[in-house]
């Protein structure tokens, strides 16, 4: 990749060069101890940079060192490395310029009768004033591309040319990073010249840092001119992570984005500062922790399976889960059993009641459930035993062969992770909760007109704001806002929930319906506290752009299923679908992902994705996105068909008419299979709801492997 070189150059290889060769990264030639070349197409003299992209046999014994000179002036020497690296020497570029190679050594190899110099893949020439992009200099590896980010490591110092060109988009600098390891164990120093402009704390894994060139001072009046930036990290990656790898690996580091956004600078760096305030470092831009973890909860969650009634792990919408064949056992140990009641989710393809449920110990019967369809928990009070407690979980049937077709496993239920608990008061909530959902569903087999039961779920508007204006372009706010005419501004809130009695009580789950961003809410951490306390779950949908130090701790930990929905995996389809506020929402999910490992793998993070023809093209790079942010699930959704939707606007240098964008029936099958095998390539879950468009919503997986 030769980022920032000059276009329009014409290399001849002149004496000392063998013959092309190819590995699976690319074409090279070996030199000899000396080679000399030609570039033509330089045009006029002046200063810049040349740059030999090159490496040794790794069964070389010693580093040979490089001289090199450019129409017979010296440009520098350096030691060889065995890795495919760069070096940049600072030259006066004629045209034509001649280029001569000199090694202090050469080696054989046996079989080989050449006598080996360096192996060379690209020598380029930069020009300071023409290059739009930064020019990596010594210090980096060749750059790879199967992350979300592009990406090159570093060693432990490297260094990079920011052009001029590159300069005048503005004073600050996006950088993705990646810091393997521990959390907090790498620092990474950047300078401009002689000035320190950023101490990093690194936090693990890939997160968005953002740099102030100028180093905090005011900008300079004058033209900005080419800058040298040193990254140095204060140790590398630790062993044990880097076993396979024999290069001297510090971070790795993504495209910098130069960009004059002051609101992004002060968000990113008020992120990572809010987040980490207890670690103050001095011109950091960057902590190294996730927010802090709530205190521990009374619940331990775990699924103890024993012996083999049961399949793998999987991962569903109500997130870990493991199929039962009819019959499983858990061995629950002492240390697990922090209270006298035990909550199982389960689920059952059944929906008449008619598979029944029976939980044993010791031979006796705890409760026998008829189990309802769908998930649900189930509840009962554990046996007084001293050592590991044994349950059996017995059912009276599998579940029917037609209902899985491409799954041809003996299914009977799916089992998730356990909750234990001490409360008398939840104890009574839970029963009371299983009687009045088993009461319901037998009120509708039976088509009763006059119902004794309460609603399992219950939709609430919580917030009627959104903080994305102009809205998104597929939006009926404006329609849907004066609908709601007086109670636009109607305040929903944990204390109205409590005040719906039984309609709160009974319900398993709250679904957010409202045209608005919930993560807003004044009082969420309340609302949050609520819904837990009383064991529900809420459904949340999310524009993305909420994330703040104080919402991500907020969700850490919590029942909440989350929907974020993107649409868009790259700035520029992000800005013909919403605006230009990407790379926070990238930061912010990165936060996320961080404070979900801190909360036991909560809230669930779902991923929604509708197609359309504006980001069609985003379909794989959504993959990998979810793999970097470590989501539950990627959700398909299609772009609902409206009778007269009349949206047409011009969005992000993109004319967005509604009715073009909607696919059809056949162009989704196709992205129903591509979804398929980027789930299988990037190991991320797919759940379709293209049901709503009559698609049938099979395991996305599943239906691309019976393909193949």
């Amino acid at each position: 990749m030769n980022r920032g070189a000059a276009t329009g150059l014409l290399l001849e290889y002149g004496e000392g060069w063998y013959a092309v060769e190819q590995d699976g990264t690319g074409p090279f030639r070996w030199m000899g101890r000396e080679a000399r070349c030609r570039l033509k197409g330089l045009g006029s003299s002046r200063s810049g940079w040349l740059r030999i992209t090159g490496g040794l046999w790794r069964a070389c014994a010693s580093a040979p060192v490089l001289s090199v000179s450019a129409n017979g002036a010296p440009a520098g020497h350096t030691a060889i490395s065995l890795d495919v690296a760069h070096r940049v020497f600072p030259i006066e570029i004629t045209d034509p310029l001649e280029i001569t190679l000199t090694l202090d050594r050469t080696f054989s190899v046996p079989g080989d009768l050449r006598a080996l110099g360096m192996m060379v893949r690209a020598i380029d020439v930069f020009l300071p004033e023409d290059a739009t992009e930064p020019l990596d200099a010594e210090g980096w590896y060749e750059w790879e591309r199967h992350e979300y980010f592009p990406f090159r490591w570093m060693g432990r110092d490297a260094r990079l040319i920011v052009p001029s060109r590159l300069r005048r988009r503005g004073r600050f600098a996006g950088l993705p990073v990646l810091a393997p390891g521990e959390t907090g164990h790498q620092i990474l120093t950047v300078s401009n010249e002689d000035q320190v402009i950023a101490r990093l704390p690194l936090r693990n894994g890939w997160h968005i840092y953002d740099l102030d060139l100028a180093g905090g001072e005011s900008a300079a009046a004058d033209e900005p001119g080419p800058v040298v930036l040193s990254f140095g990290v204060d140790h590398l990656a630790p062993s044990d992570w880097r076993a396979t790898d024999p290069r001297e690996l510090g971070i790795a580091v993504g495209e910098l984005d130069v960009h004059d956004d002051r609101r992004r600078h002060d968000y990113v760096c008020r992120f990572h500062r809010d987040a980490e305030s207890d670690r103050p470092v001095d011109g950091a831009v960057g902590g190294a922790a996730v927010p802090a973890p709530a205190s521990e909860a009374d619940e331990f969650r775990d699924l103890p399976i024993d012996g083999d009634g049961w399949y793998g792990l999987e991962t569903g919408e109500e997130g870990p889960f493991r199929w039962m064949r009819l019959e499983g056992r858990l061995r629950i140990a002492p240390r697990a059993r922090r209270g006298r009641f035990c909550v199982i989710p389960i689920f059952t393809a059944f929906r008449d009641l008619s598979q029944e449920l029976t939980i044993l110990a010791d031979g006796l019967v705890l409760a026998a459930f008829p189990l309802m369809k769908g998930w649900n928990k189930y509840t009962l009070a554990l046996p007084d035993v001293s050592g590991d407690l044994v349950l059996t979980l017995r059912v009276d049937k599998l579940t029917p062969a037609a209902s899985h077709p491409i799954d041809l496993r003996d299914l009977g239920i799916r089992v998730g992770a356990l909750a234990f608990h001490d409360d008398d008061a939840r104890q009574e909530r839970e029963l009371f909760i299983q009687e009045n959902l088993a009461r319901s569903q037998r009120e509708l087999q039976e088509g009763a007109t006059v119902l004794t039961s309460f609603p399992s779920s219950l939709g609430v508007d919580l917030y009627g704001k959104c903080n994305i204006s102009p809205a998104c372009v597929y939006c009926l706010w404006d329609r849907m806002k004066d609908l709601e005419g007086a109670n636009v501004n109607a305040v929903i809130d944990d204390r109205t929930l409590e005040s719906y009695g039984p309609f709160f009580s009974s319900v398993l789950t709250l679904v957010n319906c409202s045209f608005g961003e919930p993560l807003l809410h004044p009082r969420l951490e309340q609302i949050l506290d609520l819904i837990e306390r009383h064991g529900k779950t809420v459904e949340l949908s999310s524009n993305g752009q909420a994330f703040t130090a104080r919402t991500v701790r907020a969700l850490s930990g919590r029942p909440v299923h989350l929907y974020v929905s993107l649409d868009a995996a790259s700035a520029e389809t992000y800005a013909r679908l919403r605006n230009e506020q990407w790379d926070e929402i990238l930061s912010g999910l990165l936060f996320l992902r961080e404070a979900r490992r801190r909360g036991g793998g909560r809230p669930l993070l779902n991923m929604v994705f509708m197609p359309m023809r504006a980001n069609r093209q985003d379909l794989e790079a959504y993959f990998k996105l979810c793999r970097l942010v470590e989501a539950d699930a990627l959700v398909l959704r299609p772009l609902l068909r409206l009778e007269d939707p009349d949206i047409v606007t011009e969005r992000g240098g993109y004319r967005f008419d509604y009715e073009r964008e909607l696919l059809g029936r056949d162009e989704l099958e196709t992205i129903l299979v591509d979804a398929g095998r980027f789930a299988e390539q990037y190991d991320v879950n797919v759940r379709s709801q293209f049901d709503f468009g009559k698609i049938d919503p099979q395991n996305v997986r599943a239906r691309w492997r019976a393909t193949q």
